[in-house]
């Protein structure tokens, strides 16, 4: 499993503690998963968790608050749900560019969707997704990293607006229709034809 890069000489209970982190995450996401409340869940797993000793430092203890915990679990979830996250001075690094999501948003504002996680998983399924050629590979990109660059709000604004241009082309289309209706209701489809006067005149 790779790491942020990190001082070489971090404390080894300083990497547990971060484990320790990342396995009550992962025990939060599995009850909320079954339906369980988010803050109800982080104050059952942060009062189990809580006072715990370290086995790399047994003179240590795992001080673990709900406050503690939820910042832990914001933040495991922007940063791909990674142990490493947790760590002391951690810094992410990006792990998708910003012409992928150019692309994602021009997706998003020409098609309409229930949700964010749903648009993403079907623009990452279409070839080109990431780029043309052979060097450009699909990524793995996690919901929550998409999340911290796009905004499910700015999908759901776009959605919104997405929906009005529709509603408008409908309207202007019924519209259409009525009056083309309309004007073939009272006007013929061709004049009639002039008809030639047969009376011969010799007028000079």
């Amino acid at each position: 499993m790779k790491h942020s890069p990190v001082s070489k000489q971090i404390p080894a209970w300083q990497i547990e503690r971060a484990a320790k982190l990342h396995r009550a995450c992962q025990r939060i996401q599995a009850a909320i998963a079954r339906g369980e409340k988010v803050t109800r869940v982080i104050r059952r797993v942060a009062a189990r968790a809580n006072g715990k000793r370290y086995r790399s430092a047994p003179g240590r203890q795992l001080a673990l608050s709900f406050v503690t915990l939820r910042r832990a679990w914001d933040v495991w979830r922007r940063n791909g749900q990674l142990p490493a996250s947790l760590r002391v001075h951690y810094r992410s690094e990006p792990s998708i560019t910003a012409p992928v999501l150019v692309r994602f948003s021009s997706f998003c504002a020409n098609q309409q969707f229930p949700s964010l996680q749903q648009a993403w998983h079907v623009f990452i399924a279409q070839p080109g997704s990431f780029g043309k050629g052979r060097r450009f590979r699909p990524l793995v990109i996690s919901y929550s990293q998409l999340c911290r660059y796009f905004p499910a709000a700015t999908f759901y604004s776009m959605q919104s607006h997405l929906k009005a241009i529709h509603r408008e082309q409908a309207a202007l289309n019924d519209l259409r229709l009525r009056t083309i209706a309309e004007l073939n209701q009272r006007l013929p489809t061709h004049l009639p034809r002039r008809r030639a006067s047969g009376a011969i005149s010799f007028e000079i």
